[in-house]
């Protein structure tokens, strides 16, 4: 982890000192979610020359950015995701009903980005970040807001490795011996190890964690030992509403007594649309 920061660091100085083509022009990041993956993600762009910065003001710093910058922005589910009615974002009825809400951010936000960095997951239901007619429609020559490239939009991240996730047409992993490829919007395919001509630029590893085994083990575990023990004092053999147990140890309970616990009954629909459609 060490060198793979230092690695950034050195780019950074790059940046920095001014070694950032005029015709890329500024560099602006979406970093999708908040939780524990972008704040890991932030955690490396730390090594950068970065100025964090509001959704609402990726226009500006996209038209008036500083070169020797990199603009960042966390875009949480309150800052694009939205209800028709205009009643206010709330977690709590999200999750419930998802299907209330709709995402505004390939129109407010994504025209004015070059690279974004996915750290949600998607689930049934939920509204996605990015469609498959989004990303054709922000790499078409009507929507460009770059004006030495083709499209201003470069690079997609999906740290989450979720195919046919909130990143739409990301629909399979790459690879640590591939780790990038070349996404074509206007006809929606793929190509290995070209990272010149038309498209976008992806990275979707999925075992990323297994190339850092000792810091993967030290995080995780980290993080696991405080539920040990309450891990161990749960009773299978009663319903999932009388267990006792903390809310992060219930919440990742995926089968109780023969039926899937309410935030994983989406499996079964997928698993029944994947049916009907093979």
């Amino acid at each position: 982890m060490a060198a793979a920061k230092e690695a950034v660091r050195k780019a950074g100085r790059e940046i920095a000192n001014g070694a950032m083509p005029a015709a890329l022009g500024t560099l602006t990041f979406a970093l999708m979610g908040a939780g524990r993956v972008s704040k890991g993600a932030q955690e490396v762009m730390a090594e950068l020359p970065v100025e964090y910065v509001k959704p609402q003001d990726l226009k500006k710093v996209a038209q008036n950015g500083d070169l020797k910058k990199i603009y960042v922005s966390v875009v949480d589910a309150p800052d694009h995701l939205v209800r028709d009615d205009g009643r206010a974002f709330t977690f709590e009825e999200y999750f419930k009903e998802p299907q209330l809400y709709k995402s505004i951010f390939s129109k407010e936000f994504a025209p004015w980005v070059s690279c974004i960095i996915n750290g949600v997951l998607w689930s049934y239901n939920h509204p996605r970040s990015l469609t498959t007619t989004d990303v054709k429609t922000l790499t078409s020559k009507d929507a460009n807001q770059h004006p030495s490239l083709p499209h201003r939009l470069v690079a997609i991240c999906d740290i989450t490795a979720d195919p046919g996730g909130s990143i739409e047409f990301l629909t399979d992993c790459t690879s640590i011996e591939q780790p990038f490829q070349l996404y074509d919007p206007t006809t929606g395919t793929f190509k290995d190890m070209k990272y010149s001509g038309d498209g976008v630029l992806i990275c979707s590893v999925s075992n990323m964690p297994s190339q850092l085994p000792h810091d993967s083990t030290d995080s995780f575990g980290h993080m696991l030992s405080p539920l040990i023990s309450d891990m161990l004092t749960s009773d299978a053999s009663k319903p999932l509403e009388d267990e006792k147990s903390l809310n992060s140890v219930k919440s990742a309970i995926i089968v109780s007594n023969g039926k899937l616990t309410p935030p994983f009954e989406y499996i079964a629909k997928l698993r029944k649309e994947n049916e009907q459609k093979s």
